[in-house]
Formats: C-alpha cells, sequence, structure tokens
C-alpha cells in the first residue's frame, strides 16, 4: 500500500483512491495524499467509472468491477491478488506472461 501511495504521489496526476478508512491510517503519507488527490473509504465504482475525466481503473481483479470497466470501456491495470483474480485478469486481457509482466 505505501508503494501504491508514494507512487500517486510521484505520478503528478490527479486520482481518487478509495482505501478503507482503517488503512488510510497506517499510510505514512496520508497528508500529501490528501492534497493531491481524493482519498475516500467508499464510493459509487459504476458512476466514478462513467464519468468522462476517468483515464485508468487500476483493480485487483473482482469479477464485476472488472465486468463493470470493460464494457464501459474503461483501460484497467489488473493487479490480482490472491485466488481466482490471476484467472479473470487472463480472461479479461491475456495472460500475464503473455505481456512479459508475469513470473509465474
Amino acid at each position: 500500500m505505501e508503494e501504491i501511495a508514494k507512487g500517486l504521489l510521484l505520478s503528478g496526476r490527479p486520482f481518487l483512491w478509495v482505501i478503507p478508512s482503517v488503512k488510510q491510517e497506517k499510510l505514512s503519507c496520508i497528508k500529501q495524499l490528501k492534497l493531491a488527490g481524493k482519498i475516500a473509504s467508499c464510493c459509487s465504482q459504476l458512476e466514478v467509472l462513467r464519468h468522462p475525466s476517468v483515464g485508468c481503473f487500476v483493480t485487483h481483479c473482482e469479477w464485476i468491477p472488472a465486468v463493470e470497466s470493460i464494457s464501459i470501456g474503461v483501460p484497467v491495470v489488473a493487479n490480482p491478488l490472491c485466488f481466482d483474480q490471476e484467472m479473470k485478469c487472463q480472461v479479461d486481457g491475456g495472460s500475464l506472461e503473455d505481456r512479459g509482466e508475469g513470473e509465474n
């Protein structure tokens, strides 16, 4: 989480990061994040994905969000974390190895 936070700050780009309040409190740079972008503990994901300013959706590949983003046409950065998420990533966009990103 800390690496993602620092990457968002270094990107210099606007962002919305939905992260549970409990995890927000653990980030060392939460104050800087709140100044640089929007941090929320929950949101209407479908409304966000439909917003014209959304350029990319970073997801850990839960099925519904993956299908929503694909059906709306929002580019996806897939970061599967566990269980069947890697399989969903492969179904949605080819295997990680095919793109030179996987280590399996």
